[in-house]
């Protein structure tokens, strides 16, 4: 019996034990990792029009000649974009505990009618920003950056970059980066080397890229390069659209932006066509108010919700290339077309909801779900009740 408790024992301590062996610099980058997003998510919660906001150490801000006296030092610190001239932040580092990480609202050529509608950055990692604005422009419409590339810490972090998203139902809206023309009404990832290329990621939407007279789109799962100088000066035309690399993309910190998108994979087939053909998608609902009803076993199994309860609200993208479905709760997701053309709704694991065939007024698709041992598999059809 002696012996039997002492194995006990060993084994116990073996389990407490182990993880705190395993706890490496992988494991404090994961923690510093999330550890920063949340600090950022939390102190920059009301970051107002075109302000930045201190998420993370290390971040500097050089500030314009006639600036005013501002702290800018640690998290939650706010400085207006017409004082900044640059930003720059810290790269990883375990010893200090630092990976710098800035929020910006910015409101490019959005109308001043919309003041609580500005398009979101998300800084993080080796970045430096300098406005380069004409000064009767919104601060940061205009600006060059540099990135690391290829620089993610550990596997749960992400490489060094910008993320950028417009808001939900106010179209396209115009940029200038590294003298390149960007055009989105989405969200993309973008990063940058002098003397290299800058990489325009299409997450959602379109994202157009023009320099040297030449245009190309950036779908969801594609990236489009330009080659830049050692001044980050676009220096050629950007690249036909390509499958994005996915460890590019890893890790980003998608809950950071106003609204959580699901990241696509790369994009299977001929990339540099399919820009061009889906630039603007004819398969897209109607704005409106749809009512879902489910078929085959499911249409008993979910006989007591109400019609109220399978009521949606559907509004589409100014780009027409997504659209927006708003639940009664007020939950709401946003869908952007997969590779194929049909649409996927994030849920949980061992269930699924696509939307395989669309149309202005009635969309058709499955939906599919399993535990303990039992599955089930539904035909599924909005239509489009009024506008």
């Amino acid at each position: 019996m002696q012996f039997h408790y002492r194995v006990i024992i060993m084994w116990i301590l073996a389990v407490v034990m182990i993880p705190t062996v395993a706890f490496g610099q992988s494991d404090l980058c994961a923690l510093l990792v999330q550890n920063a997003l949340a600090v950022t998510d939390e102190a920059c919660v009301d970051t107002g029009r075109n302000q930045a906001c201190y998420g993370n150490s290390l971040l500097q801000a050089t500030l314009q000649a006639d600036a005013a006296n501002v702290v800018f030092n640690t998290p939650g610190d706010k400085v207006d974009l017409t004082d900044v001239q640059t930003l720059r932040l810290g790269s990883f580092n375990a010893d200090n505990e630092e990976w710098g990480v800035a929020l910006m609202r910015v409101q490019a050529n959005l109308p001043e009618t919309l003041p609580g509608q500005n398009v979101t950055f998300v800084l993080f990692g080796d970045v430096e920003i300098e406005d380069a604005t004409a000064p009767d422009a919104p601060p940061m419409q205009a600006f060059f950056f540099r990135s690391g590339i290829g620089d993610a810490p550990c596997e749960s972090a992400p490489n060094s970059g910008i993320l950028i998203q417009t808001p939900e139902g106010v179209g396209e809206i115009n940029l200038r980066v590294n003298e390149v023309d960007i055009t989105l009404g989405s969200t993309t990832f973008l990063q940058a080397q002098p003397g290299d290329e800058m990489i325009i990621n299409g997450l959602e939407g379109n994202v157009m890229a023009s320099s040297f007279d030449e245009m190309e789109n950036a779908i969801p799962g594609t990236r489009v390069r330009v080659p830049l100088d050692e001044n980050l000066m676009a220096s050629g035309p950007p690249s036909p659209p390509e499958p994005f690399d996915e460890d590019d993309v890893q890790a980003l910190p998608l809950g950071n932006l106003e609204r959580e998108i699901t990241p696509p994979p790369p994009f299977e087939g001929d990339a540099s066509t399919a820009g061009s053909a889906t630039t603007v998608s004819s398969d897209i609902p109607l704005t409106g108010t749809w009512l879902i009803t489910y078929g085959g076993d499911c249409a008993a199994f979910l006989s007591t919700l109400s019609e109220a309860d399978r009521t949606f609200h559907i509004s589409v993208s100014g780009d027409a290339n997504s659209f927006t479905m708003v639940a009664p709760t007020g939950e709401s997701i946003t869908l952007t077309p997969n590779a194929d053309g049909t649409y996927s709704v994030p849920l949980p694991e061992d269930s699924f909801m696509n939307f395989n065939s669309i149309s202005a007024d009635l969309v058709t698709g499955e939906f599919g779900a399993s535990a303990q041992g039992f599955s089930i598999v539904c035909p599924m059809t909005l239509e489009r009740l009024s506008d």
